[in-house]
């Protein structure tokens, strides 16, 4: 009689163990299902994330575009309006006689067009402020030219660094990356004392960013603050690493090079920039 409430009694006990580990198992895998979920949702969340960020960069680069082509355009409508100007002040100057009707509506026009050529210089001007572009004086762009078109220079001839600066950066204008970059590390090894050689660095930088080699237009960047700290190029430096961070998907870094532009320089149009870059993170 004792066996038979033993083995009872073990038997009990085996189907009580048996329904609890069920019981777990059930609540185990109810636990891992919402987890699952949970990581679903911030997948989803994350990808929704990076793509509007995708969208973010795509639109820069249509601005960018945008403001390229509107920088040619006005340019273009400047030159037009230069000859229209000359044109009129010519036929102006070329009568002695008292002014007519018509030659006073030559007079209102020229002053019109010359209100138009000065309000698109201005437009130029701060579309390539925004843009950090630089244009090349007039003087260097004319002795480069010489230099490059009067023939092949004899193998003792030494450009001078305003040579090798309008060259390289009337190369960059163009396009002209490779030959540019050479130029501008001529200058920096030939006149390491140069007052163009923290520009030439800083456009080496540039023509790296344009390329889309954000990691080497960091390193170039860094040179310019290291080895020339008191230059004009620094902000731009800092606001070009900050940009190349941000496009490199490192936003951490991206943030910090932006706020140290706006730290340190805070009226510069760099900080401005770099206000507007970090709204958008």
């Amino acid at each position: 009689m004792k066996r038979k409430a033993i083995v009872g009694l073990v038997c009990a006990t085996c189907l009580c163990g048996c329904a609890t580990g069920s019981g777990e198992f059930e609540n185990r895998l109810s636990r891992i299902e919402r987890q699952n979920s949970t990581m679903e949702k911030q997948l989803m969340t994350s990808e929704s994330r990076l793509q509007e960020q995708l969208d973010i960069n795509d639109q820069l680069m249509k601005t960018s575009a945008q403001l390229h082509a509107t920088v040619d355009e006005l340019r273009t409508n400047i030159q037009n309006l230069t000859g229209r100007v000359e044109e009129a002040e010519h036929s102006v100057q070329s009568d002695d006689h008292s002014m007519s009707d018509s030659e006073q509506e030559i007079t209102g026009k020229l002053n019109r067009v010359d209100e138009i050529a000065r309000s698109n210089k201005d437009r130029i001007a701060a579309v390539e402020q925004y843009l950090d572009f630089e244009v090349t004086p007039p003087s260097q762009t004319s002795t480069a030219g010489t230099a490059a078109t009067s023939g092949q220079p004899s193998k003792d001839y030494v450009y001078s660094d305003a040579e090798l600066y309008a060259s390289g950066k009337q190369a960059l204008d163009s396009g002209q990356y490779e030959i540019a970059r050479q130029k501008f590390k001529e200058l920096i090894s030939r006149y390491p004392k140069s007052d163009n050689a923290d520009n030439a660095q800083f456009w080496i930088g540039e023509i790296y960013y344009r390329e889309k080699s954000y990691a080497e237009a960091i390193m170039e960047y860094q040179k310019v603050i290291e080895n020339y700290p008191d230059g004009n190029k620094v902000p731009a430096s800092l606001l070009k690493q900050g940009l190349s961070f941000f496009n490199l998907k490192d936003q951490t870094n991206a943030r910090f090079f932006l706020q140290e532009v706006i730290n340190k320089y805070p009226t510069s149009n760099e900080a401005k920039i770099a206000r507007d870059k970090l709204k958008t993170f």
